[in-house]
């Protein structure tokens, strides 16, 4: 990645900004990456992502669609 190379993974999508503190968790067979970001029309207020995390067919990681819950 010093030398331009690496790809995004995952990134901020409109309303959530400011994604951070990933881990990946795995359940039986099923890997999921979770973190949280802020959600920009509820006041900044944190959320939690939870994403199912799958592989292309060359073994890249893919993220799916995010399930966003307020953290309280």
């Amino acid at each position: 990645m010093l030398a331009g190379g690496g790809s995004l993974v995952t990134g901020a999508e409109a309303p959530f900004i400011g994604p951070g503190h990933a881990h990946i968790l795995q359940v039986e067979r099923r890997f999921w990456l979770h973190g949280h970001s802020y959600d920009g029309t509820d006041r900044g207020r944190s959320k939690l992502a939870i994403l199912l995390l799958t592989r292309d067919q060359d073994g890249w990681p893919v993220v799916g669609r995010a399930e966003r819950q307020a953290l309280r």
